[in-house]
């Protein structure tokens, strides 16, 4: 079932504050309308400067660069829209209801549905390929549909899910994907790599849209609060404020994985541009990689020569500069003294440049964590 919808036109009021040349992220809906009321779908563009946010009758927020092609506000529908997708060039997109249908938008083409199919799950969402000839429809128990050039990487159709799938995204070469439960967990297929959980949070979230590099994702919850991660910018909500658990913590059902064990660990932090790992610092002078993936372990930086750890000594802290490039980190060097030193991380082995000595009078009470 394929439906091609006429782009309806807005006006935008640009208002031009004196000595200031700034446009805002527009956020745009139906005329009239407040804030959604249902969210189901969010969808990035191409460079992740914008993603839109649609509700289950239809109606479609652009945010950033989003595109706004128009909706299917006011269009009775037979069946509740589900998912949305944003085409390559970013001039199109996709509306897919619960029973496969397909409404494009823009430049999208249609390249088949399960509108005609007796469904054992209803579908709840839809990704697109990195051509646009294709795309993937995925049902709440992940069972995976595909179409045009998009290619079969695998599904949860056959595993017992805590709780149903809500989402899914493609991976930059279209040779995998990602599908989200609503609790936020994460299910990697291809080559898509794990970039975090939101499990462990308490939160239900009805949406969720990933950057294109895949360094990070956007979720949002049907009341159209947004949850980022990541570097994935935060443009815009239909709601304010951040999502909020919809089970008390003390009632919350918790489950800790043990991914590793490390010396006297003092500090966990994830780079930028790394999508795949987590860096640990031991207070011996180590900063430890983690892949999230394959398990192995590399060390970054080994400043055991240059750090004192007797008492509360050690390294103390560390962190990445925004693009991933350098390194901060606060420890006590063999005088006792406690250094702040930035590493050059585009060089082999980093470079040290010292940035401030701070005398300890004492050996205990060193701390120095840094973000």
């Amino acid at each position: 079932m394929w439906y091609q919808v006429p782009m309806r036109r807005i006006a935008l009021v640009l208002i031009a504050a004196a000595c200031l040349a700034i446009v805002p992220p527009v956020a745009s809906g139906p005329a009239g309308a407040a804030t959604p009321i249902d969210v189901v779908a969010v969808a990035a563009v191409p460079d992740g400067d914008g993603y839109i946010i649609v509700e289950s009758d239809g109606v479609v927020w652009s945010y950033g660069e989003a595109p706004d092609l128009g909706d299917l506000a006011g269009i009775g529908l037979a069946q509740p829209i589900v998912g949305a997708a944003i085409t390559p060039t970013g001039g199109g997109y996709w509306l897919v209801a619960s029973d496969g249908g397909v409404f494009a938008f823009g430049d999208a083409g249609f390249f088949g549905s399960t509108g005609g199919l007796a469904l054992v799950e209803p579908v709840v969402g839809m990704a697109a390929t990195p051509t646009g000839g294709g795309y993937w429809l995925v049902a709440s128990d992940g069972g995976v549909f595909a179409f045009g050039d998009a290619g079969f990487f695998g599904s949860t159709g056959a595993i017992a899910l805590d709780l149903p799938v809500m989402s899914m995204t493609p991976t930059p070469s279209g040779r995998g994907y990602r599908l989200f439960a609503l609790d936020g967990g994460e299910f990697d297929f291809g080559d898509a790599t794990f970039i975090g959980s939101n499990a462990a949070r308490g939160v239900r979230f009805a949406a969720a849209a990933v950057t294109p590099g895949g360094d990070g994702h956007w979720m949002v919850t049907a009341k159209g609060q947004l949850q980022q991660s990541g570097l994935a910018p935060r443009l815009g909500a239909p709601v304010a404020g951040p999502p909020t658990a919809e089970v008390p913590l003390d009632q919350a059902d918790l489950a800790f994985e043990t991914l590793g064990i490390f010396d006297e660990p003092v500090a966990i932090r994830s780079r930028p541009g790394d999508s795949s790992g987590v860096y640990v610092a031991e207070r011996s002078g180590r900063i430890v990689r983690y892949d999230m993936g394959s398990a192995v372990r590399t060390t970054l930086l080994d400043m055991s020569n240059l750090t004192a750890t007797d008492n509360e000594r050690g390294l103390l802290g560390f962190d990445f500069s925004p693009d991933g490039t350098k390194l901060y980190l606060d420890h006590t060097n063999l005088a006792g003294s406690v250094e702040l030193a930035e590493y050059d991380l585009t060089v082999s082995p980093p470079t040290r440049r010292l940035l401030l000595t701070i005398p300890q009078p004492f050996a205990n009470h060193n701390g120095g964590d840094i973000h």
